[in-house]
């Protein structure tokens, strides 16, 4: 029997396991079509068998759309069961959806959720709680705790976290690290993240515009040419006042 039919059998004897497995499956390109209507049947019986990370997919699912209509509301549903199992990922995607929302609780279950996730490995979660900590969103503003979990974030490769990291380095006040805060962001730049490219280019202009004239213009191209608006806007406000 091939893998797939191993995990399609274990499904039908009832394995949670047998049936996420299956849905991943499903939803990969490995010489067959894609079946998304019946990888979210999949991670949805995964899930009613008490699976967390069923849930965690079926949440995903039904947050983007795929297989099934979006439903906010049942994806929400679905990552708070994957997060109160501990399951990391879940508690990571539980945090990026009610983040955004205006409810008046909404940004202190985004960082407990973080947290939840950021101590099951997450280094995403690690990334969204930093911004947290350093930015006062739903706790107090701790900027040594905002850079510690940052300094991790991106070190595991998180991009955005390099990028987050470079805006706390420099804010003003107590533990103002410039030089800290521009490698960070040259950092994320050179990883293809335009805000970061952006943010290090205003920090130069701050500094000195006509001595670092060449270092800004490269760095708003850059952030141009992935195609992010902002650093369009500012190269053409700089080529302006050439």
């Amino acid at each position: 029997m091939t893998a797939f039919e191993l995990d399609e059998r274990a499904c039908e004897l009832g394995s949670a396991q047998g049936c996420n497995d299956l849905g991943v499956r499903l939803m990969e390109e490995r010489g067959r079509k894609p079946d998304p209507e019946r990888a979210f049947e999949m991670y949805r019986k995964a899930c009613e068998l008490g699976l967390p990370m069923g849930c965690t997919n079926l949440g995903y699912v039904y947050e983007k759309g795929v297989g099934t209509s979006a439903d906010r509301d049942r994806a929400l549903s679905s990552y708070e069961r994957s997060c109160t199992a501990g399951e990391p990922l879940g508690c990571e995607h539980l945090g990026d959806l009610v983040y955004d929302d205006e409810a008046p609780d909404a940004k202190l279950r985004a960082l407990r959720a973080y947290e939840q996730a950021c101590k099951g490995g997450r280094q995403g979660a690690c990334s969204g709680l930093g911004m947290m900590y350093g930015m006062g969103i739903g706790v107090a503003r701790d900027r040594y705790r905002a850079v510690e979990l940052l300094e991790g974030a991106c070190a595991a490769n998180v991009v955005i976290a390099c990028t987050g990291l470079g805006m706390i380095r420099l804010q003003p006040g107590d533990g103002l690290d410039v030089e800290g805060g521009k490698n960070a962001l040259s950092h994320a730049c050179d990883e293809r993240e335009p805000h970061a490219c952006y943010l290090l280019a205003g920090t130069l202009r701050t500094e000195d515009p006509d001595a670092h004239a060449t270092d800004i213009r490269h760095l708003l191209e850059r952030g141009c040419d992935f195609k992010h608006e902002p650093s369009c806007q500012a190269l053409r406000e700089f080529n302006a006042g050439d």
